[in-house]
């Protein structure tokens, strides 16, 4: 973690939206080259069985930070998560209620902001589980990916780093989302979307990756969100 924030200051990124608020932090870290004016970490209720110690995920930390951003058109805030995982592709319900539970605590804040928001992270939910209905329908957040028609799997059974691959022939799962919602005076647009770090190479002539995971890049845009016109007819 250290050596990402003294990496990203020297990239441009002078401000982040760490916070030593939960074990580990949560895991979240952001970086911004715009000014960060609130960061915040909110651990979640609802983070798995004490009993399930090789899962791990009641003694994780798990939540997600909040900051809100002061953007050249206005402020804007960002949501970054990690939410409950799957373990187990051959039952998929398994932690479904968890993951829905930390979902509506995330929609509880994003409804909180007024201004545009962009919430990101490893949401473990395709976008065919009622994870994802449950999520865009109480937030009424977009997937930018659906937008710019470029749904792409961010986990990949080709990466080094997933040792147990399902017996299937799908090649990867799409489980990282970037979602975007308007505020009440600016909207956002998705102009550019894309995966990125999904490449494979050696380290000491071992295959290797830069996580187990690929990265997203969203490019989006703030736009002033035009006023409803509303026209009404009266017969005289």
């Amino acid at each position: 973690r250290d050596t990402l924030r003294r990496k990203g200051q020297s990239a441009g990124y002078a401000h982040n939206g760490y916070l030593e608020d939960a074990i580990g932090g949560g895991g979240l870290l952001m970086m911004s080259r715009l000014p960060i004016i609130e960061s915040h970490f909110e651990p979640f209720g609802l983070s798995g069985y004490p009993e399930q110690l090789d899962n791990g995920e009641f003694f994780s930390g798990k939540g997600f930070a909040h900051v809100r951003i002061q953007g050249p058109d206005g402020p804007f805030a960002v949501l970054n998560t990690h939410l409950h995982a799957r373990y187990s592709n051959r039952v998929s319900h398994q932690f479904a209620p968890h993951r829905i539970g930390q979902i509506i605590q995330l929609a509880s804040r994003v409804k909180e902001y007024d201004e545009p928001v962009v919430m990101m992270g490893d949401f473990n939910m395709l976008d065919e589980d009622p994870e994802y209905r449950v999520l865009t329908g109480l937030t009424g957040m977009r997937d930018c990916a659906v937008e710019m028609e470029h749904r792409c799997e961010t986990v990949m059974y080709s990466n080094p780093y997933r040792a147990r691959k399902p017996i299937s022939v799908e090649t990867g799962r799409r489980i990282d989302y970037v979602f975007m919602r308007d505020g009440q005076t600016s909207g956002l647009q998705a102009r550019l979307f894309d995966r990125v770090f999904d490449g494979v190479f050696t380290i000491g002539g071992q295959p290797a990756s830069y996580s187990n995971h690929a990265g997203l890049m969203a490019t989006i845009e703030m736009l002033p969100v035009q006023p409803d016109v509303r026209l009404a007819l009266i017969t005289i």
